[in-house]
């Protein structure tokens, strides 16, 4: 799956225009959060491509997985945010796979 539809959908989520940028912005960093989550748990990515993705160190995006995790089960906001990401990707992912399908045979 590629990473920038998760970056994509994490970004419209959270209202935030570039998850490259070096930022302590809580905002930007809780969506770079979601997004580190939603790609290592729903594609084949490791933590290093992950973190070469948005620009992060891979110890930075295991603190993140770990962050994260903590947050989902803490703060409501977090989990809500996440929940919206991940209801929007699994939604397109369905698309793009019955697309894929339809063509395959056409």
């Amino acid at each position: 799956m590629d990473l920038n539809l998760f970056d994509a959908i994490v970004c419209g989520v959270f209202r935030v225009e570039n998850l490259h940028a070096k930022s302590r912005v809580r905002r930007i960093v809780d969506a770079k959060k979601v997004c580190s989550k939603i790609c290592y748990d729903h594609s084949d990515s490791t933590v290093q491509e992950i973190g070469n993705y948005l620009g992060l160190d891979h110890s930075t995006i295991t603190f993140h997985l770990k962050a994260s995790r903590d947050l989902i089960k803490l703060d409501k906001q977090f989990k809500d945010k996440y929940q919206k990401c991940l209801k929007t990707f699994i939604k397109l992912e369905k698309e793009i796979s019955r697309e894929e399908i339809l063509t395959s045979f056409f």
